[in-house]
């Protein structure tokens, strides 16, 4: 009886999709059923028995090899809306079988993996997009394989079980931009610093040109402000012209603010954030779910 509940488990829980070779598997046993009957040829009816067999077989073991299969979330990057972001699922074996030739989809993105052992996992990677702030559930991971024989396609469904907080799109005038006639704020540039990698929002005149002419990339000099403590006024209601305009943009200062490690003040209309009392998260928070 338990065998039985088990058995029904695995067939609710894992799915199957025959495919073109399906339809040939049926007329070949089929064809082998008509020969063997008409010509009473006892070692056709013995093929056709261990081709039906075999297909069985086939149908059981494929959906053995999913049915132990797990995924979870093991670590993304920030999530902006309308911005890919990279994101680290585990697919873990919780049995003594090894799982052959499984295919993860997410989001349209199919991903390979040749086998995972038992009592093993292996680490695939995704690019999660969502087009609005706010939280978000993850959508579920398709886990499927053909394996043994590619007649018939299972498939099942693993939840991430994880919410995640999508935080506003962060586009707009740059810090920069926005300070150039006030540089008394963050004060004047004093020593140069190095080299980072370029962000969509620095100026074009930090641009450092002999690292992209030696092929090294898109790198902008930095430098140290000398005065570093002041700490940046920024407003909600002054920074634009919509709620959702100067959400996109607080957030581009928030996390440039974070990038060159400036302390700031955003005045909302019923609370004050402030990065000496608040993370940098805390706030893409408070800004995502206004």
């Amino acid at each position: 009886m338990r065998s039985l509940r088990t058995f029904i488990r695995i067939v609710s829980s894992v799915k199957s999709r025959p495919n073109r070779y399906f339809t040939l598997l049926v007329i070949t046993i089929i064809g082998l059923f008509m020969l063997a009957y008409m010509h009473n040829y006892n070692i056709v009816y013995l093929v056709m028995f261990f081709t039906f067999s075999f297909a069985a077989a086939s149908s059981l073991i494929g959906r053995l090899n999913l049915d132990a299969l797990d995924a979870r979330v093991l670590s993304q990057e920030r999530l902006f809306a309308q911005n890919a972001s990279a994101c680290k699922v585990i697919v873990e074996n919780h049995t003594s079988r090894v799982s052959y030739a499984i295919e993860c989809t997410y989001a349209g993105q199919s991903r390979g993996i040749r086998r995972i052992d038992a009592y093993k996992g292996e680490i695939i990677d995704f690019d999660v997009r969502f087009d609005q702030r706010g939280e978000h559930d993850c959508l579920p991971l398709e886990i499927a394989s053909y394996f043994p024989l590619p007649y018939e396609r299972f498939f099942t469904f693993r939840g991430l079980h994880q919410k995640v907080m999508v935080y506003p799109e962060p586009k707009g005038v740059s810090l920069q931009e926005y300070y150039r006639q006030s540089l008394t704020l963050i004060g004047e540039r004093d020593d140069f610093e190095g080299l980072r990698t370029y962000q969509h929002d620095d100026n074009v005149a930090l641009i450092h040109w002999p690292s992209l002419a030696s092929g090294a990339g898109v790198m902008s000099k930095q430098f140290s402000h000398t005065r570093q403590d002041t700490t940046l006024d920024l407003d909600f209601l002054s920074c634009a012209s919509s709620d959702e305009a100067r959400l996109s943009q607080l957030c581009l200062w928030v996390v440039t603010c974070e990038r060159e490690h400036l302390s700031f003040t955003i005045t909302m209309p019923v609370q004050l954030l402030d990065s000496k009392k608040m993370t940098t998260d805390a706030i893409l928070a408070y800004l995502a779910s206004y």
